[in-house]
C-alpha cells in the first residue's frame, strides 16, 4: 500500500495522518555532527543533534549532544566522558585519611578496586 493510498483511507478520520518514518540509522547519519577540535557545536536547525563518543565499555557510540538545557543558544560544548569505575578510589580514600599501607591491604583483600572488577572495560564481553 502506498503512502497516498493510506492517506486517502485515513482522510475521513479526524486527527489521523501519515508521516514518513526513518530508521534509527538514517536519523543517526543525518544528525551526527563531526568531532570538532574546540568541541563547541552549532545545533541550530537540528532536531536531534548527536556526536560520536567513547563509551566506558571501550567501544564507540553515538550520543545526543547535551542540548536539552540550552534552548535558544545555538551552540553547546561537548561533555567529557565519565571516568572508568574505580579511577578515583585511592584518591578519594586517601583524602578521607587512609594511608598507603591500609589502601594496599584493602586492594589485596579485594575490598576496593581501581578498575571494573569483571573486565578491563566497563561491561563484560
Amino acid at each position: 500500500m502506498t503512502r497516498a493510498a493510506i492517506s486517502e483511507a485515513l482522510d475521513g478520520i479526524p486527527g489521523a495522518s501519515v508521516v514518513s518514518v526513518a530508521t534509527l540509522e538514517t536519523v543517526r547519519r543525518a544528525q551526527t555532527l563531526p568531532v570538532l577540535a574546540d568541541e563547541i557545536y552549532d545545533i541550530q536547525d537540528r532536531s536531534a543533534p548527536m556526536v560520536e563518543a567513547s563509551h566506558p565499555s571501550g567501544y564507540p557510540t553515538t550520543l545526543p549532544i547535551p542540548s536539552w538545557s540550552r534552548w535558544g543558544t545555538g551552540t553547546v560544548r561537548r561533555l567529557t566522558p565519565a571516568p572508568m569505575p574505580g579511577t578515583h578510589t585511592l584518591e578519594v580514600l586517601g583524602a578521607l585519611g587512609y594511608d598507603s599501607a591500609r589502601l594496599q591491604a584493602l586492594l589485596d583483600a579485594s575490598v576496593i578496586r581501581e578498575r571494573w572488577a569483571v573486565h578491563q572495560h566497563y561491561f563484560p564481553l
